[in-house]
């Protein structure tokens, strides 16, 4: 067991992985001295307006939205513009799901049986809050950075309820920052 002397450790070169999604703008780069406030990486979102789940709209089973799909991934729809159309009742009547706004319509989860309208899109920036140099950036690691930290070293025992195996598990509470 190891007996540490003090409760929290001041790191002067600790490496910090920052990830970041492939659509995200990395806008730091190998070399660079970071200062509190600079910009890490710019993430465009999209809020999303109005979710439809269509078997509740309009009678058809989630598996086949998209059959009765009348728009494409990521097309831009008006207001009263139609989503979903379904013949019922032998074709003498038509079931129509209709955009309640202006978006554009994401189809992720459409083999779940959901539509959504997506609304404006933003641009995020992430800003650093302490300093340091940036190592590295890459999809797999993220932004690669090295700088000072404080970290209390914490020891959790748990007890994993497979084969009444019992398992440590160890982590670090870190702060990074002068």
């Amino acid at each position: 067991m190891i007996i540490k002397h003090e409760v929290i450790s001041r790191y002067s070169d600790y490496k910090v992985n920052i990830p970041f999604k492939p659509t995200d703008d990395v806008l730091v780069k190998a070399g660079q001295q970071l200062k509190k406030g600079d910009s890490l990486l710019a993430r465009k979102e999209s809020s999303k307006l109005y979710t439809f789940f269509v078997p509740n709209e309009i009678p058809v089973a989630a598996q086949d939205v998209k059959k009765y799909a009348t728009c494409i991934h990521g097309e831009l729809v008006k207001e009263g513009d139609v989503l979903v159309e379904k013949e019922t009742t032998g074709g003498l009547t038509v079931k129509k799901l209709l955009a309640p706004a202006d978006g554009v319509v994401d189809m992720d989860r459409v083999d779940s049986g959901y539509i959504d309208i997506l609304g404006d899109e933003d641009t995020k920036i992430f800003k650093s809050s302490f300093t340091g140099e940036v190592l590295d950036s890459n999809l797999v690691d993220g932004i690669v950075l090295n700088a000072k930290a404080y970290a209390m070293d914490i020891k959790i025992v748990s007890r994993m309820y497979q084969q009444n195996e019992s398992k440590k598990i160890f982590g670090e509470f870190v702060t990074v920052g002068d």
